[in-house]
């Protein structure tokens, strides 16, 4: 019996030890198998909401959801700033919109960049409401120097505990209007670093601020584990992410053209390690499928445009609020008041009043019937196309003189003026119609365009990068024409043709 006993201790010892060992190299093996993090993030947004691109047709929040679904990590959706483009009352709609797709997309944290700075308090915190996530910015300050948001967000994923702080360049603000300031970006960074890192396990940095900035807080802050960053114009689906000593910097924007991801493999030990990491920017083409959730906001937003005209917006209210006009009951009502953001001191007589590509044809019409073959002449049809014709973004690229006297309002109340027609590059045309009739000499218009008119106007980086005039001309070539005379056959008493 004794014997018996003894063998059973042995035994019962056995399987103590081997289930403790079991158990100890179990713990061991799941603390070296790396945990993995997937970081995405977006940057200079600026309201758009749809695929853009004369050219590349990338982008839309629809695709941009699409692409956070399709991670198979735990994942956290992060804004490095620039979301929004300002306060008028149609861009006030497309951030409202902008951030309900945000919502719905599941966004994490919001950093405050420039272009959100520029909203003051009232309407930022107003939007903060809409996305049900925290905007956070540890330089951004009031009157009273007090910041305006949490300088950062701790947020838990998978057990692990991620610091994200947000910042915002002073070099991209002045003192806004509504009494907020900025302070100096590196010695706010180095002030709450020590405050997050207590808390968490790794500290990211959104960083609204340009390149040599980012560069020199990786430097001097060692504790920094990722700085994700936007505001430069050299986005590609190419862009890497780098590191600078121990930090990871990694980049995006290109008005919502890429979707930023970063995926981290982290060790846990005595402490959270990042062991390895990959990066990229994920390019929204149509091989990214659409969200039907995101559809459905979108689709609403496009009613709303129907039904509101923004082109007569009123100054803010005492509030800050931006008041929305309805549409005017009459085409004579809109003629009669002033549009929004017409820069009076900037415009000539000529450029006040225009008058559509017709009253050109009268006396140029070879020139007229060779622009009615070139995209410029459809540029308008494009917009409906993507159903954007309602879009107020769209209009001072694809019409005339949009938001300038005598210029295009909406495609109800000014038809004659959609599409990028004569006036469109040439500059608007009634004194000189007027100077003719008088048989006077005329108020010269521009004929030569220079490349840079395109460039800066419509044909820049955002919407058609690599432009290049000499390439695309054909495409809208008109001629010259025939030499204009007066109604007897007489030379007509003009400025020279190379003027007109």
């Amino acid at each position: 019996m004794t014997r018996l006993f003894n063998i059973f201790k042995i035994v019962f010892t056995l399987i103590v030890f081997f289930f403790t060992v079991g158990v100890l190299n179990c713990s061991k093996a799941s603390a070296s198998v790396p945990k993995h993090i997937v970081l995405f993030f977006s940057a200079e947004t600026k309201n758009e909401l749809f695929v853009c691109g004369c050219k590349e047709k990338l982008g839309g929040l629809s695709r941009r959801k699409s692409a956070v679904l399709s991670s198979e990590y735990p994942n956290v959706v992060v804004e490095v700033g620039g979301f929004s483009r300002g306060s008028k009352a149609y861009e006030k709609l497309k951030t409202e919109t902008l951030l309900k797709c945000y919502k719905s997309i599941g966004y994490d944290v919001i950093n405050v960049g420039s272009n959100e700075y520029r909203l003051g308090i009232d309407l930022l915190k107003e939007f903060e409401k809409i996305v049900d996530a925290p905007f956070i910015s540890a330089n951004i300050v009031d009157q009273n120097n007090k910041l305006v948001f949490p300088p950062y967000k701790i947020i838990t994923v998978d057990d692990l505990k991620l610091g994200f702080l947000g910042v915002v360049s002073s070099e991209f603000v002045k003192k806004s209007e509504t009494g907020l300031s900025v302070l100096n970006i590196e010695n706010q960074v180095q002030k709450y670093i020590p405050e997050v890192g207590k808390q968490c396990d790794l500290i990211i940095l959104l960083a609204d601020a340009r390149d040599n900035e980012i560069e020199r807080i990786a430097a001097t802050n060692s504790d920094i584990d990722v700085i994700l960053g936007g505001s430069t114009f050299n986005y590609s689906e190419n862009d890497k992410p780098t590191r600078l000593g121990k930090t990871i910097i990694h980049k995006t924007g290109a008005i919502g053209k890429y979707l930023g991801r970063l995926r981290l493999d982290i060790k846990q030990t005595s402490s959270a390690q990042i062991e390895n990491f990959e990066g990229y920017n994920i390019q929204l083409d149509d091989n990214v499928s659409d969200n039907d959730e995101i559809l459905e906001i979108l689709d609403e937003y496009r009613k709303e445009l129907k039904t509101t005209d923004f082109t007569k917006q009123s100054d803010a209210s005492e509030d800050g609020k931006v008041k929305i006009v309805e549409k005017a009951d009459s085409a004579s009502q809109a003629d009669n008041e002033s549009l929004a953001g017409t820069d009076l001191e900037n415009e000539t007589p000529a450029f006040r009043d225009f008058t559509g590509a017709l009253k050109c044809a009268e006396c140029h019409r070879e020139i007229y019937n060779k622009w009615r073959l070139t995209p410029h002449a459809n540029a308008f049809i494009t917009l409906a196309r993507e159903q954007q014709e309602n879009n107020p973004n769209c209009f001072g690229c694809h019409s005339v003189g949009f938001k300038r006297l005598g210029g295009f309002i909406d495609p109800e109340t000014t038809p004659k003026l959609v599409g990028v027609q004569c006036e469109s590059c040439h500059g608007g045309g009634a004194a000189h119609i007027l100077a003719i009739k008088l048989n006077k000499s005329s108020p010269a218009i521009t004929k030569t365009v220079p490349e840079f008119f395109c460039t800066r106007k419509c044909h820049d980086n955002e919407w058609s990068p690599g432009f290049k005039m000499s390439e695309k001309w054909s495409l809208i070539d008109h001629g010259t024409g025939p030499e204009i005379k007066n109604q007897d056959g007489s030379k007509l008493n003009q400025k020279p043709r190379e003027q007109l």
